[in-house]
């Protein structure tokens, strides 16, 4: 049987696990790295760092934490502090595709805000906005429209600002 904590980093145990504080003083951590001269890690902080399942601390939170307050504080502590939206794990979903598996609407919808690629095929072929339609409920499949159509809009106004 697989070690489901297999090159998981504490990042991903404490993400998952909804541990804010220990989220925040990881973060910490590796921004300032310098600060803390006397606390030696084995490893260097890596927000991004994929587990032997290709996912991130990001992803793994959305997964399995199951407290949603503390989930969703720790998203937004992993986002803010640069965290990438957009990876992929081995079966090629990100995490946007895991907050609307998940039907952690708020998430979905924050992650999209900070630039989650909805386009992004899976290796099903599947966009989260596809998957939200096979798999999920409709207030979510009507909000990721809206926010598709708003996208393109918006890249058409700035096509026509660019030719005036």
């Amino acid at each position: 049987m697989k070690n489901k904590t297999w090159k998981q980093t504490p990042l991903h145990i404490a993400a998952k696990s909804g541990k804010v504080k220990i989220v925040e003083m990881l973060i910490d951590y590796h921004i300032n790295s310098w600060f803390f001269k006397n606390v030696k890690l084995d490893k260097e902080i890596k927000l991004n760092e994929q587990d032997s399942e290709g996912m991130t601390p990001l992803m793994r939170c959305i997964v399995e934490c199951s407290q949603k307050e503390q989930c969703t504080e720790i998203v937004k502590l992993l986002v803010s502090n640069d965290c990438n939206v957009n990876i992929a794990d081995e079966r090629g979903n990100t995490a946007l595709f895991y907050a609307l598996q998940e039907m952690k609407d708020d998430i979905a919808v924050f992650l999209i805000l900070y630039e989650a690629d909805i386009n992004w095929k899976n290796k099903e072929g599947l966009t989260p906005l596809s998957f939200a339609n096979h798999k999920l409920k409709t207030s979510t499949c009507i909000e990721l429209s809206e926010i598709v159509q708003k996208s393109k809009e918006e890249e058409k106004l700035k096509k026509t600002s660019v030719i005036q």
